[in-house]
Parts: structure tokens; sequence; C-alpha cells
């Protein structure tokens, strides 16, 4: 993989996948998880449901469990999901070696990931993540992730 000359790469310990990343100047991290186990897909809805969930539980300490499992259904049915990620995330496939990869983007959450389920028709999987980053580093890192070459 290219990168901008003033970012850094990183190589984390991984147990059954390569793991590793990116460390930008502004000190912003990408992560990447690549083989057999990586990690799955980044589920926006699942993220948006936990979300949900994380609220009510802050804003109601004092009820019990059962009572918050039927506050967090109620929502959960008032709560159009397809629409806050239609209006919160930007989803696009770009090409990786030769291959399509999805691109998750939010300039609200400022995310950025790119995840594939299959590489080189193996069950390796790959994806890469970024929280936080500016504009600039966004557009670095698809024009740098899309130089990606995976081992045979």
């Amino acid at each position: 993989m290219e990168i901008p000359k003033d970012w850094k790469k990183v190589k984390l310990g991984g147990i059954d996948t390569e793991v590793g990343g990116i460390i930008t100047p502004n000190n912003d991290t990408l992560d990447y998880d690549y083989g057999r186990l990586a990690g799955g897909d980044f589920d926006i809805n699942a993220k948006i449901a936990d979300s949900i969930f994380t609220t009510i539980l802050y804003n109601n300490p004092d009820l019990g469990l059962e009572k918050i499992s039927e506050l967090y259904i109620n929502k959960l049915h008032k709560t159009n999901i397809d629409s806050i990620v239609q209006s919160e995330y930007q989803i696009s496939y770009i090409v990786i070696d030769h291959q399509k990869a999805k691109l998750i983007q939010s300039n609200h959450h400022k995310l950025i990931a790119v995840y594939m389920d299959t590489i080189k028709n193996s069950t390796s999987k790959f994806n890469f993540i970024g929280y936080n980053l500016d504009e600039k580093s966004r557009k670095e890192f698809i024009n740098s992730v899309k130089t990606i070459k995976f081992k045979k």
C-alpha cells in the first residue's frame, strides 16, 4: 500500500489475522484487519441500534432491565433506521487489487471504512477503518487503499 510520506505504517499483534494500521500527521489512526477471521462488515444499523439502547440506559439508570428493554423495542419500532443510514452515511464501491470493495463514509461521524468479504477467491476478509479524520486525510486514505495488492 502506497501512503503519503508523512504517514506511518504500524504493525499490531494479531493472533489469527494480520492486524495493522496507519498514523496520520494529526495522530489519527486507521486500523486494518486481514485474514480468514478478520472482523465483519461495518454494520451501520447495529451501530444505530446500539446508540439508541445506550441512550435509553444512560437516561434511565434506575429502571430495571425489563422496562429498559420495553423502551428500547418501542423506540426501535418508531425509528426509521434506513432513513438515518441514508442521511448520515454514504455507501459506495471502489476497486482494490481488481476486486470490488465497499466504501462507507460519514461526514457527521467523521468515519471512513473499507470492507471486502472475499479476497482473491479465498476465505480471507479485509476491513480498514478510521474515525475523526479530516477531509484531506479521508481523500488520501481512499487514494492509498486503492493501491493495496493482496498476497496470493
